[in-house]
């Protein structure tokens, strides 16, 4: 048996995205409010805050979710497109109890 930690970080991102794209095409409008979005927009934040030693001159980012065939000749297709958030937020959302 063969694990690779390093994988399930990939793993994770895939499931959240495919459960987060059911989700916006079940509710539309408000899903920023969803448990999906707002992993993907945390996971992205911290990926940003770690990779770029200049994260503190940024205000905001966005990230988008793409489809990609794996061939040159195949265009890349635009899924979704966030919203610019903050990058200097650093409120946690409270749970509801």
């Amino acid at each position: 048996m063969f694990w690779f930690p390093q994988r399930r970080v990939d793993k994770g991102v895939f499931d959240v995205v495919g459960r987060f794209l059911r989700t916006v095409e079940r509710i539309g409008t408000g899903y920023e409010s969803s448990a999906e979005y707002r992993l993907l927009r945390n996971f992205v934040k911290r990926r940003v805050q770690e990779l770029n030693p200049d994260a503190n001159d940024l205000d905001s980012f966005q990230f988008a979710i793409i489809r990609e065939a794996g061939y040159e000749s195949e265009p890349v297709e635009e899924i979704f497109v966030s919203r610019k958030e903050d990058l200097r937020d650093e409120q946690v959302a409270a749970r509801p109890d």
